[in-house]
C-alpha cells in the first residue's frame, strides 16, 4: 500500500501552488510536507516562514477524541464518501444516525483498515434496504482508540 499527500497553498493572495509528497510506502506514519515560503524573497527574514503540512486525524491538532469526519459531497443525493485517517491499521466501526440518535445504517462493523487516509461510502440507504429520508444525519466512527463524528445532509433523490 502507498500513500500520498498534496497541498494547495496560496500565499498573500497569490496563485495556488501544489506541493506533493509523492507516493510513499504505507505503514505506521502518514506522509507530511515541509514547504519554505517567502513573501518578498528569502533575503527578508520577516516575510519568510516554513509550512508543515500533515494529515490531521481529527481536524483539530492531535486530540484523541472529538474528531471530525469529512463527507464528500455534502449535501448529497445518491451517495457520499465519508473520509477519515488512521494512524495505524485498526478495526473500524462506523454508523449513520438520524436526529433522534437511532442508527439507520452500519457502514463498517469491525472491518480492518490500513493506516492512512480512508473513506467509507454511504449510498443513502438504511440497513433494511429502504432509501433514507431527506434530512440531517450524523456519522460516528470508532477506530484506533479514537472517536470521530461528522454531519451529512441528504437531499431528495433525483427523479
Amino acid at each position: 500500500m502507498q500513500q500520498q499527500l498534496t497541498l494547495d497553498l496560496g500565499v498573500d493572495g497569490g496563485p495556488l501552488e501544489t506541493y506533493d509528497s509523492g507516493l510513499v510506502p504505507g505503514g505506521d506514519g502518514l506522509p507530511a510536507l515541509v514547504v519554505d515560503v517567502a513573501l518578498h524573497g528569502f533575503f527578508c527574514r520577516d516575510s519568510a516562514y516554513r509550512v508543515r503540512a500533515h494529515p490531521s486525524l481529527d481536524g483539530g491538532g492531535g486530540a484523541t477524541e472529538g474528531g471530525r469526519l469529512r463527507a464528500d459531497p455534502n449535501p448529497f443525493q445518491d451517495r457520499t464518501d465519508i473520509g477519515f485517517a488512521l494512524p495505524k491499521a485498526a478495526p473500524v466501526f462506523a454508523s449513520v444516525h438520524d436526529l433522534s440518535g437511532r442508527r439507520i445504517r452500519t457502514l463498517a462493523a469491525g472491518e480492518r483498515f490500513g493506516a492512512g487516509a480512508r473513506a467509507l461510502r454511504w449510498d443513502g440507504l438504511r440497513d433494511d434496504g429502504g432509501r433514507a429520508d431527506s434530512g440531517i444525519y450524523f456519522v460516528a466512527l470508532r477506530a484506533a482508540g479514537r472517536e470521530m463524528s461528522g454531519m451529512v445532509v441528504k437531499l431528495g433523490a433525483r427523479r
